[in-house]
């Protein structure tokens, strides 16, 4: 017959204790669970206790297997970095709080003062660009304006001369008025010396040559140049005012003159020297020099004399029998006014009536 027993477990043995579990926010199924111990039951020491299971997410494994690390190694675990909170505003949210906060009145005031501002602003950057486009405009105009009163101060310059006083060659009795398209320069002088009409001995006269003989206008300086077959560089025709043709008898003969006014006397008397080699043939024709009488190998040259305590530059030339011969003069008989001629006689009569004036 058997015998009932009853196991007891001794004191000292050892008793193992469970491993405590996170706790978790659901029941374990029943499964799962530890069975209630009996006590009957002999639990072998090296079986396990059954755990439920760990639920765990993989960040919080992570944080957890760094904290052990720094455990082992003596390290304290670094505080986890609290991101900053960003707080976002929206004009719907601060006009909620707005509205939370005052009344609505105040609101509406601040809203009027708003679009009052935005209206102002808007009309002072409307205002700002509309003079910056008229200041160009202005600025544009200007520069203009200038460069069309610089285009015709430049043009005026180019286009006209100074005018200057004209200085009189005097006054003298003249002829009658004779028409320059009519008649040459020879043949107007034989008729003058060779005309019925007397003149006054030493008296001289001024040809009264006209362009138009309704105006009754006088020949111009270049006119009258071309008209007596002269050719006179430029500088020697515009550095005299005024040219007149004349005439005068000497008592022996009736001989032509030329008389010209200056207002620059250095400047004329330079180029009366400069064009001193040419002025025999410059002049022939208008002084009635025969040229074919002269010996070919005779100089141009002038020299300088006195007559009438007058300075003269005069011409000498040979004719072909070898006689030296005066064939031209020219004379300043005052400051202003130079005489040419081909007898000092024609050279007194001028200088006197000059000076009785």
């Amino acid at each position: 017959m058997a015998e009932n027993r009853t196991y007891i477990p001794p004191d000292n043995l050892p008793v193992e204790e469970p491993i405590a579990a996170l706790p978790q926010e659901e029941s374990l199924p029943p499964a799962a669970q530890t069975p209630p111990e009996d006590p009957l039951v002999v639990v072998p020491s090296n079986v396990p206790p059954v755990h439920p299971p760990i639920t765990l997410t993989l960040a919080e494994i992570e944080q957890e297997a760094k904290a052990l690390g720094a455990k082992a190694s003596g390290v304290e675990p670094a505080a986890p970095i609290e991101e900053p909170t960003v707080v976002v505003h929206t004009y719907e949210n601060d006009m909620a709080r707005a509205m939370n906060v005052s009344d609505a009145k105040t609101v509406q005031a601040l809203l009027n003062n708003a679009r009052d501002r935005e209206s102002f602003e808007q009309l002072e950057r409307h205002n700002k660009k509309a003079r910056g486009w008229y200041t160009a405009g202005s600025i544009i105009l200007l520069l203009v304006a200038l460069a069309a009163i610089g285009y015709g101060a430049y043009h005026y310059n180019r286009l006209t001369v100074p005018v200057t006083d004209s200085v009189s060659i005097g006054v003298f009795s003249s002829t009658d008025s004779i028409l320059s398209t009519s008649t040459t320069i020879e043949p107007l002088l034989q008729e003058l010396i060779t005309t019925n009409q007397e003149f006054s001995v030493n008296k001289p006269y001024l040809v009264e040559l006209v362009a138009d003989s309704t105006t009754q206008t006088l020949l111009s300086n270049t006119a009258l140049f071309s008209f007596m077959g002269a050719n006179p560089t430029e500088p020697f025709a515009t550095s005299l005012s005024v040219v007149r043709l004349g005439i005068v008898d000497t008592g022996e003969k009736t001989l032509p003159f030329i008389i010209a006014s200056t207002t620059t006397p250095d400047i004329t008397l330079k180029e009366f020297l400069i064009a001193e080699p040419s002025m025999l043939e410059m002049f022939k024709r208008a002084l009635t020099i025969d040229t074919t009488t002269i010996a070919p190998e005779t100089t141009t040259k002038f020299v300088g004399e006195y007559r009438y305590n007058v300075p003269v530059r005069t011409l000498y030339t040979t004719d072909l029998s070898g006689n030296k011969i005066l064939t031209m003069l020219y004379a300043s008989v005052t400051d202003n006014i130079i005489v040419i001629t081909t007898d000092p006689a024609v050279l007194k009569a001028v200088y006197d009536t000059v000076l009785r004036q």
